[in-house]
């Protein structure tokens, strides 16, 4: 559904698209459906948006009608399947492919065991280390690891978002300040896409395309590694010995 909303809001004539964004108009229809549907089955909206935020995106279940966040984030899943278009239009290089997949796994890597460790060595208690370990993946992504390594969700839930939305407002500078070319879409996307996730890869979207494929490849390859890498428990363990758990 929400597919078929972006493609739909994307065909309208341009002189509306001028005053309102596809991915804006998209969000609402997917949410309209939702609700259509629910009245088919004799429920009301709000239980269809319980369901539909907490068994689709692996958040917690809560009471009554769900917060702007829970909207706000319901909503992104129409930005991230947008964002595939953007992927299935990129023909990639095996070497890019190879070059992302290294990549992914180092930054993995850092995230679950350098950066708890960095936090803690500068003085951060082991219950905010840990939660960093999910920084550099999307909110559903992070409160799956969150479970498995046992940290606090809503901390974790925190960081993930400051970590997407500093990436565009860093990214560019420091990718500047390291000589990096604005040709060099493998560098830029691979870089923004595995540490800023979703958000840095929509901001690419609209300043570089070429970079924002290697972006979205580069931050849904993360996210396949982190989750795999998480799910093993010496590893979720070593993950949180590193933030100052005890074994």
């Amino acid at each position: 559904m929400s597919l078929l909303a972006f493609e739909a809001c994307k065909s309208l004539p341009a002189a509306l698209l001028v005053w309102m964004h596809p991915l804006v108009l998209a969000a609402p229809v997917v949410i309209a459906g939702l609700s259509y549907f629910q009245a088919i089955k004799g429920r009301d909206l709000s239980t269809g948006l319980q369901r539909y935020l907490t068994e689709h995106s692996a958040l917690p279940p809560y009471d009554g009608w769900p917060g702007a966040g829970n909207i706000m984030l319901a909503a992104m899943d129409v930005s991230i399947v947008s964002l595939s278009a953007t992927v299935v239009s990129q023909s990639f290089a095996f070497q890019e492919l190879c070059i992302t997949v290294i990549c992914a796994v180092v930054m993995v890597f850092v995230a679950l065991f350098l950066v708890p460790l960095t936090a803690q060595g500068i003085g951060m208690t082991p219950l905010l280390s840990l939660a960093f370990t999910t920084r550099s993946v999307t909110a559903a992504i992070g409160i799956t690891i969150s479970r498995m390594v046992h940290s606090n969700m809503s901390i974790a839930g925190c960081i993930i978002v400051l970590t997407g939305v500093m990436g565009p407002l860093l990214g560019p500078v420091l990718l500047r300040l390291a000589r990096v070319s604005k040709d060099d879409h493998l560098t830029i996307g691979v870089t923004m896409g595995s540490i800023s996730h979703g958000i840095a890869t929509a901001y690419l979207y609209n300043t570089n395309r070429p970079a924002a494929a290697m972006a979205s490849l580069a931050f849904t390859l993360s996210a396949v590694v982190a989750v795999i890498t998480a799910s093993i428990p010496p590893l979720a363990t070593a993950a949180r010995v590193t933030a100052g758990y005890s074994p």
